[in-house]
């Protein structure tokens, strides 16, 4: 059984792949710019599908709405019995999923690859824990982080915790099929993600609360301005509403989800 993992560079990907490693199992790594080890499989390029499937039973699969009714015939073809896909809860989060530009992508792969012939496992994670890393900048420079909407109470899931239930609908049939919805153990706000922060760091961190315009000016080198609005969006309905939590994690891995702190912990060297 050969078990094809793509985004080779993702730290769910990574992740997963230590979990593999101990397993003995046949594992083929693909990348779109791949190491001599690994195989080329462009998520962007169709043309690379079909070698890179050759001889795969299995695939854990980043999302790529453009190509994702492609990929489902070339792993059809190829004669790979599941895949495992890695969508995001905002299917189920956000208002008209299939325009917003938060969730369309993941919609639209989620659409193509069940519409084929091959069993598909779509794992729904909610906001990363990791997202923190975007007040790295803030924290080292300035002691302080810019927030629209500080009492957002979003669903922090850590990403190892995504890799373990990836591995975990990889070796178990059982799962086939399943979709799953994963978050933290609970839902947690941004001031409160950075009340924990500092804590952890032993300093203070101040909260600058800014306008909808000054956020979206800070952030336009690397975000379009309708995904932005979006996420703005979004942040204000959860200051309302908190993110829903799921018990997915606890289910499928025998063990609670992992807590922000619990995260930070693990990763306090970055802020520092």
């Amino acid at each position: 059984m050969t078990i094809l993992v793509t985004g080779a560079r993702g730290t769910v990907s990574a992740g997963l792949l230590r979990h593999l490693a101990g397993t003995g199992a046949d594992v083929r790594i693909a990348s779109s710019a791949p190491r001599p080890d690994q195989s080329l499989l462009d998520l962007h390029d169709p043309a690379t599908f079909s070698a890179a499937l050759e001889g795969v039973s299995q695939v854990f699969l980043y999302t790529n709405a453009a190509t994702a009714a492609d990929f489902a015939c070339a792993a059809a073809a190829a004669g790979v019995r599941h895949v495992v896909l890695l969508s995001s809860n905002a299917v189920t989060t956000v208002a008209d999923p299939d325009v917003n530009p938060m969730a369309a992508p993941f919609s639209a792969a989620e659409t193509a690859l069940s519409a084929g012939p091959v069993p598909v496992t779509v794992l729904r994670p909610g906001s990363f824990a990791s997202n923190a890393r975007q007040w790295v900048y803030g924290i080292r420079a300035e002691r302080a982080v810019d927030l629209p909407y500080p009492d957002a109470r979003v669903d922090a899931v850590d990403e190892a915790d995504v890799a373990e239930v990836a591995y975990r609908a990889l070796t178990d049939p059982g799962l086939w099929g399943a979709t799953l919805d994963l978050t933290g153990p609970d839902a947690v706000s941004l001031v409160e993600q950075i009340r924990i922060l500092a804590a952890v760091l032993g300093e203070e961190i101040g909260v600058n609360r800014v306008t909808r315009e000054q956020w979206k000016r800070s952030v336009n080198r690397y975000m379009t301005s309708e995904y932005a609005d979006a996420l703005l969006d979004y942040w204000r309905a959860l200051e309302i509403h908190p993110a829903p939590v799921s018990t997915a994690v606890a289910t499928v891995t025998g063990r609670p989800a992992t807590g922000f702190r619990t995260w930070v912990e693990r990763n306090v060297g970055m802020f520092r």
